[in-house]
């Protein structure tokens, strides 16, 4: 782990950024914060997909995440570049999902296949599909891989100097979490 062992204020208190490639348990973690501390959730992805998996026009992605942020504490879970470098600098803290690209690929396969299946809505009311998840260069599990190793590089060079917890096995993030809500 990276940064200083900060103690957490009472209550939520906090401005917290959740990063990671897909499948790492972002969503997972943000709502185990939102339930153990009634910290408001902003899970990007409803922000940014529209109906029919149709992306949100930059300017209004930008507000959102703009008027999302502006409270007085809150977790913030995703990767959006267009938002990351803007409002990353708001977060008290970041904590980095850096688990083994073949762990959030069998996460993330289940997942989706799961979802396939039971036909359960996500972001704003889409639906996952087989040929979009497995045969689409649009596919989720595509952008996984092809972008793991410029991610990477990407947010050690962000967090730098930033205070950050960088998690790298899920043994590490059960472990941080207990720490932080036993704070």
């Amino acid at each position: 782990m990276a940064g200083s062992a900060e103690r957490r204020p009472t209550g939520c208190g906090m401005k917290i950024w959740i990063v990671g490639p897909p499948g790492s348990g972002k969503s997972t973690i943000a709502d185990i914060l939102r339930a153990r501390l009634s910290c408001p959730v902003v899970h990007l992805d409803e922000l940014f997909w529209r109906p029919g998996w149709q992306v949100s026009d930059p300017f209004e992605f930008h507000e959102a995440v703009d008027a999302a942020t502006a409270e007085a504490s809150w977790v913030v879970e995703g990767n959006y570049q267009l938002v990351r470098q803007p409002f990353l600098s708001r977060a008290d803290r970041v904590i980095w999902l850096d688990l083994p690209l073949s762990l959030c690929l069998l996460r993330l396969i289940r997942r989706c296949l799961s979802r396939v299946f039971t036909r359960e809505t996500i972001c704003n009311g889409n639906r996952e599909s087989l040929h979009e998840t497995f045969l689409s260069r649009k596919s989720l599990l595509w952008w996984a891989i092809t972008t793991d190793r410029a991610r990477r590089r990407t947010y050690e060079v962000e967090l730098e100097g930033r205070p950050h917890d960088r998690l790298r096995s899920p043994r590490a993030v059960a472990a941080w979490l207990s720490r932080f809500l036993a704070e």
